[in-house]
């Protein structure tokens, strides 16, 4: 019985976890330069 009542509370923590994540974003992108890093070097460095 204490099993099964500590399997129900982790399988139900578990769920409102994996509902908490599904939620709304806001729609601003990460970074503005397409997913390219920044390192400190322009073109005309190399």
């Amino acid at each position: 019985m204490k099993r099964k009542l500590l399997l129900t509370a982790l399988t139900s923590m578990f769920v409102v976890g994996v509902l908490g994540a599904c939620g709304d974003m806001e729609n601003q992108p990460m970074n503005d330069n397409g997913g390219l890093e920044n390192n400190g070097m322009n073109d005309g460095d190399i």
